[in-house]
């Protein structure tokens, strides 16, 4: 039987998700570059030192805010109906990403996480990690369509991830530099043009 958290753990936890909310705020309302750590801890009511305890960066900040998409990800595909066809499979997850990033993170969070990994000149990027749970669920899914026949047999299965994540980027990028003007729903065009690349990956007899 698991123990209890101690007051002490409770307090951190607390404590680290205060800083993190408080920072996602403060990028949401003057945008990333604009934050410093200082005001972070200020609005937060902690020390620096506090801070550095559970974010190295400001950009680690920004680095749990994609692992949380990676946690909401994970947990959809392990509910998804497996029955469906692998075609469907790939556009529902991808509608998925793009759907829960805009209800759950909202336009200015989204803007903080790609205005942040631009400024990381010299550091890795973490949205373009190959290692994260979106790349290995996608090629799950089309190496499991080849073997059953569904997908072609001769598009290398790193191609057809590469191309599906391209797709999510560039419509939550479109998203973001039109929803000025123009009210959409990001899962209703990740839909749209991730069925336009994935039925392009479709075998036909």
């Amino acid at each position: 039987m698991p123990k209890e958290p101690t007051k002490r753990q409770l307090q951190a936890k607390d404590t680290k998700e205060r800083l993190y909310k408080n920072a996602i705020k403060l990028f949401q309302q003057k945008g990333y570059s604009a934050v410093t750590v200082e005001e972070i801890c200020k609005k937060s009511n902690v020390s620096k030192g506090a801070f550095y305890v559970h974010f190295s960066s400001k950009h680690d900040i920004v680095v749990t805010q994609s692992k949380r998409n990676d946690d909401a990800q994970v947990s959809f595909y392990e509910t998804m109906d497996k029955t469906l066809p692998y075609t469907e499979q790939m556009v529902l997850f991808a509608e998925f990403i793009c759907r829960n990033i805009a209800q759950d993170k909202g336009l200015d969070a989204e803007r903080a996480i790609y205005t942040a990994e631009l400024n990381t000149l010299n550091q890795p990027k973490y949205i373009c990690n190959e290692n994260r749970p979106l790349y290995h669920i996608f090629k799950e899914i089309f190496i499991n369509g080849q073997q059953k026949g569904e997908f072609r047999s001769d598009v290398d299965p790193n191609d057809a991830v590469e191309v599906c994540i391209i797709c999510i980027r560039g419509v939550l990028y479109e998203w973001m530099i039109t929803i000025s003007t123009n009210e959409r729903d990001p899962g209703q065009m990740c839909r749209k043009m991730a069925s336009a690349i994935v039925y392009g990956l479709k075998k036909y007899d």
